[in-house]
């Protein structure tokens, strides 16, 4: 739990046969961080929350910039009206995929048979409490690595804006501008005399205006975008862009005998995720819901009025790189789902499925899973069975790496499968490895340990 700015420390010792590292970075706001997109710049209120209405995951190695993501602004089932989320659930309210941040171009200083700092921090975090856990996945190098450099680039420093005005009496109006960058590039010379070059250059810009009307009303609408691109040799490997829109509506009123509360919500969630230079997979979910609640304030028992209407809307498209990357190919959508409901009860659903997944990587869930191969070839998916009871954890990968000398990858952590829900009896999860793999030590742990932090 990080609750300021101040960031999460921790010590990694990673060996020093690895040629590929990430970083998969599960973060969440809580408390004064529910809803950190509506924050005041200031506040002097015992309870009331600080900080602004801009947020940003950061991970640092020994102190320099390593990747920076915006995190979704997550509405959590009563978040705001718990009409608004029945049955309807917000957009990864109940599944919030890791961030991954890309850590290769850093391994000719982590693989130096050193301790070294790899922090995770959250921009703007003033009173709340962010939960951080990231899990390190590691590649490994068959006849290991015998030397590499790192090189911090120039990027465009950070511009930041947030201002507060009293438009009137009531009326306050707080207006948050930002862009930011980053760029590294490192080298690693493999035991077996291949040169490899890696290089992450991310980009992000945001904006938002809040609208505070006295203490009882309140409207933000704000967008947050990204752009990071991994290279290989010179070529780019991967790049995902995330565009988050959103609108808040938030209104309360009470007299001598009721309470009232209105809201609406709009907002998205657009990933696109570029593989090489020819194959893109993109997700876009859209949700809008409104409700009002009306109860008695002398019969807390006596409800009022109760309504609420809510749809949702997400495509998936896999295909040739588009032209655009704002407008998908069409003939790339293999998957729709329009939801509505109305009063607590689905009242439409709809939608189609026609996706395959000939290179390797394929969404679960809200995420992608897997690893992309050209040839669609060269990686085999299983099932994985670990017996015994499964308590509630990360499943991690033992600091006891086997030197064994085998070459191949298995990512870690194991993703549960999407349809499996809580703790299960017989943990199942899926795993992805080249077809020579390494022999990895498996183990649950509720707390950092050795090369995972």
């Amino acid at each position: 739990t990080v609750p300021s700015a101040v960031g999460q420390v921790n010590m990694v010792k990673i060996p020093g046969n690895i040629r590929e590292a990430h970083l998969d970075l599960y973060a969440s706001g809580h408390s004064c961080e529910e809803f950190w997109y509506t924050n005041l710049i200031n506040s002097t209120g015992p309870e009331s929350c600080a900080g602004g209405a801009y947020r940003e995951l950061n991970v640092y190695v020994d102190g320099h910039l390593a990747g920076a993501q915006h995190p979704f602004p997550v509405l959590y089932t009563g978040g705001m009206n718990p009409l608004l989320w029945r049955p309807l659930t917000g957009i990864l309210s109940l599944d919030i995929p890791a961030y991954r941040f890309d850590l290769t171009p850093f391994l000719a200083w982590l693989i130096d048979g050193q301790a070294h700092n790899i922090t995770l921090s959250v921009v703007g975090n003033y009173r709340g409490n962010w939960f951080l856990n990231g899990v390190l996945i590691l590649h490994e190098a068959p006849q290991g690595v015998s030397g590499g450099s790192v090189e911090i680039l120039p990027a465009d420093p950070r511009v930041f804006e947030e201002t507060s005005q009293n438009e009137s009496n009531t009326l306050v109006v707080q207006k948050m501008q930002n862009t930011a960058a980053f760029h590294v590039r490192g080298s690693l010379l493999l035991g077996s005399g291949q040169q490899l070059t890696s290089e992450i250059e991310g980009h992000l810009t945001a904006w938002s205006v809040n609208r505070f009307e006295g203490a009882d009303s309140q409207e933000t609408a704000g967008r947050f975008y990204s752009v990071l691109t991994s290279y290989r040799n010179g070529a780019p490997s991967r790049s995902t862009i995330s565009n988050y829109p959103l609108e808040v509506k938030d209104f309360s009123a009470q007299d001598r005998t009721t309470f009232q509360l209105n809201a609406c919500v709009k907002f998205d969630r657009n990933i696109d995720t570029t593989f090489g230079s020819d194959y893109v997979v993109v997700l876009q979910n859209h949700m809008e819901s409104c409700a009002v609640y009306n109860r008695s304030l002398t019969n807390r028992s006596q409800i009022n009025v109760q309504e609420d209407q809510a749809q949702e809307h997400f495509k998936i498209y896999a295909g040739p790189t588009q032209v655009d990357p704002r407008r998908p190919e069409e003939s790339n959508l293999c998957y729709e789902r329009t939801l509505a409901a109305h009063d607590g009860a689905i009242t439409a659903s709809d939608g189609h499925n026609t996706c395959t997944w000939p290179h390797g990587v394929y969404v679960c869930g809200s995420d992608l899973c897997g690893e992309f191969s050209t040839a669609g070839e060269g990686h085999t998916s299983e099932m994985a069975d670990f017996g015994g009871s499964a308590p509630s954890g990360v499943l991690r990968m033992s600091a006891a790496l086997p030197d064994d000398g085998l070459g191949g990858d298995c990512l870690l952590p194991m993703r549960r499968l999407p349809q499996m829900h809580g703790p299960p009896s017989k943990a199942q999860w899926h795993v992805t490895c080249h077809p020579k793999s390494a022999s990895q030590h498996l183990a649950w742990s509720d707390t950092p340990r050795d090369v995972l932090v």
